[in-house]
């Protein structure tokens, strides 16, 4: 029996179950060589080590002459399975921090001009990765420690699916994670714009909240809130930077986040009707007693500085969260999650 393909071939197979074990270790060598580690040739060397897995265990031959993807072979349930767990198994580990492939993913992490280039921004642990796949967003490559993939089998084989991903070290997993702590997945998603509703009925405007942490959890209530959108002015951290995005816990893949300037975010008011509030520590109406239930967009400072000249040009209306207690002001994220579920609580 032979078996022949692209011009190279394993002659001679006899007694099935004894040649198996054999014919699996060649390709095996073959498939960890430098030369075949392209997208291309990975899954047609793993297609074989799986015909020869079937063959040996009495399973009808399975033909790969048809042109071979990496979407054909996870076409079906059982077939994601095999050939997935097949090539995990047989992936290289990275064991260099000099790696192209980590430097890359520490530069996406730690540099926002390089998220600009690539559109793309990267998520870690295993939470944000499957908020990321279960929200069906693109995923470029991904690293995962072999710790990562014994807690967490289903979710590797499914990113490893979708993507590029690579076995790495501890080391590298530390080099390039953005935590003290890695929690052993790094997952590249390709960054898209949510689409907005025609008329958005409840808008959170932030100016200047420059601390990832408040930035990650407005945006976390935002999301939890049914928010429409997000408009970040001039002053924001970078939304997709990690602090963020772990503070956000997965808002990312269902908020509509955008970055505009304040003529931008005047016209947007403009456009869509929307009584405009500004939050304020002193002056104003209290919340409970102004009417949310109608179209509104939402001014936040920080705790800090509060809203700047170019938000009061707006002429917002102020509203305040009454404090009986001897406290000049709220965290920027409490107070606007306080507001935000006022909305709620009055739109039953």
């Amino acid at each position: 029996m032979s078996i022949i393909d692209q011009g190279w071939s394993v002659v001679g197979v006899g007694k099935m179950e004894m040649a198996a074990y054999e014919i699996e270790t060649c390709l095996r060598y073959i498939f960890l060589a430098s030369d075949v580690q392209s997208p291309s040739s990975r899954p047609r060397l793993v297609w074989w080590m799986l015909t020869v897995r079937f063959v040996a265990s009495g399973w009808h031959y399975i033909s790969p002459s048809r042109s071979l993807s990496r979407e054909s072979l996870f076409s079906a349930d059982e077939g994601f399975l095999l050939v997935n767990q097949l090539e995990l198994e047989y992936l290289p580990m990275i064991k260099s921090v000099r790696n192209p492939k980590v430097l890359e993913l520490r530069a996406l992490q730690r540099l926002p001009k390089r998220r600009r280039e690539k559109v793309a921004f990267v998520v870690e642990g295993a939470r944000l990765a499957e908020e990321a796949l279960m929200s069906g967003w693109a995923v470029r490559a991904a690293f995962y420690t072999e710790s990562a993939r014994e807690a967490n089998p289903d979710l590797v084989r499914a990113i490893a699916a979708r993507g590029n991903a690579d076995l790495v070290s501890e080391a590298v997993m530390k080099a390039a994670s953005d935590t003290k702590t890695p929690q052993g997945i790094l997952v590249e998603v390709e960054w898209r714009k949510l689409p907005l509703v025609k008329q958005p009925s409840m808008v959170l405007v932030l100016d200047g909240i420059g601390d990832p942490g408040n930035l990650g959890t407005l945006l976390r209530s935002a999301a939890a809130a049914d928010c429409d959108a997000v408009l970040l002015a001039p002053g924001c951290a970078d939304a997709f930077s990690p602090k963020v995005l772990r503070s956000g816990m997965g808002a990312h893949f269902r908020q509509p986040i955008q970055n505009l300037e304040w003529p931008e975010i005047s016209l947007f008011v403009k456009e869509h009707k929307l009584a405009l509030y500004v939050a304020e520590s002193w002056e104003g109406q209290s919340y409970g007693e102004v009417d949310l239930t109608q179209p509104f967009a939402l001014i936040l400072g920080s705790e800090a500085t509060g809203v700047s000249e170019a938000a009061k040009v707006l002429n917002p209306r102020p509203i305040q969260i009454p404090m009986p207690g001897r406290m000049e002001s709220l965290n920027a994220a409490i107070a606007g999650s306080i507001l935000l579920f006022e909305a709620v609580r009055q739109r039953g």
